[in-house]
């Protein structure tokens, strides 16, 4: 292993280097590597592996699933962002597309004639949106049933990379997808419509559509509008869909800082005291993620506070 201020020659001379990175995406930390590196190298190096048996059968499973062109892939993680300790912060937020919004992914892909194909960790979420939407769906696969989650995860990346664009947020699961078969992660943001899409998320979320999604689902939906869409749905909206949210998952403190920033921006003084005085008054929880002491005073490797847009 070697720091990279010692190396000279990145390109190598037909050896191989090891590099001491942390856990990202390696060309955002290091931006002169694409220069240096072929993103070709990591599909070549995946197919070099002399993987087990196990992994082997996914990864043959993943390659023999019929994929209709031009295809895409719409991974929905959920996990410690929408249900766990991340739910308490903004920091991750970009990590993931919300329901609704893959329901408009879903939706105008289809319109376009594309084959779209959902993945994600909620089986009963990606079922419900790919029934929806007539896509495909694997996690009820037959192929599937007596895999290990290890081979699922193989087989969800391989399938994944090999559709023609990915919709994942900032994903690192996607980003593994990505690099094996150079299929680029796109932003919805930049291929959709962002008003068609944000009123879209508006209305199935005040529909009976919402109805069939779990609280934590819908209260992450609403912030989700909120962080992504505030410049378009405005601050009156946007203070409408965070109550919402509270309404869906209440513990969460987090929604009470950014709600008494939303109100302390419009004048509501008093509003905004009576979010600051629910948030500070709180009992911290017995694990003490999401209490106002864990908002305050945990910092992240970079310094930063979950509260810090917000202080």
């Amino acid at each position: 292993i070697s720091n990279f201020d010692s190396v000279e020659n990145l390109s190598g001379n037909g050896g191989t280097i090891s590099l001491r990175v942390s856990q990202a995406n390696i060309f955002n930390q290091f931006p002169f590597l694409q220069e240096k590196l072929s993103r070709d190298v990591f599909g070549k190096a995946f197919s070099s592996i002399d993987f087990s048996d196990e992994i082997t059968s996914a990864i043959n499973n993943a390659k023999s699933i019929e994929i209709n062109s031009p295809s895409i892939s719409v991974h929905l993680r959920s996990g410690d962002i929408v249900y766990g300790r991340y739910r308490f912060d903004d920091r991750y937020t970009n990590k993931v597309i919300s329901y609704p919004q893959a329901d408009f992914i879903c939706g105008a892909a289809n319109s376009d004639n594309y084959h779209v194909i959902i993945f994600g960790e909620n089986q009963d979420v990606c079922r419900k949106l790919a029934d929806r939407n007539n896509s495909s769906y694997f996690g009820d696969w037959a192929g599937l049933r007596n895999m290990t989650q290890l081979q699922k995860a193989i087989f969800d990346i391989v399938l994944m990379s090999r559709t023609d664009r990915i919709y994942a947020g900032n994903s690192g699961f996607s980003q593994l997808a990505e690099w094996i078969g150079r299929t680029p992660i796109c932003s919805p943001d930049d291929n959709f419509n962002r008003h068609a899409m944000a009123n879209h998320i508006i209305d199935v979320l005040e529909s009976s559509v919402s109805e069939s999604f779990d609280d934590f689902q819908n209260g992450f939906g609403s912030w989700h509008l909120v962080f992504n869409y505030k410049d378009i749905i405005g601050r009156s909206n946007a203070i409408l869909h965070l109550e919402k949210a509270l309404l869906y998952t209440p513990d969460c403190l987090f929604y009470h800082a950014v709600l008494a920033s939303l109100y302390f921006e419009s004048g509501a003084i008093s509003k905004a005291n009576h979010h600051l005085d629910i948030l500070i008054s709180s009992k911290p929880k017995p694990e003490g993620v999401g209490s106002y002491e864990y908002l305050t005073e945990y910092k992240y490797s970079d310094g930063k506070k979950p509260l810090h847009k917000y202080r």
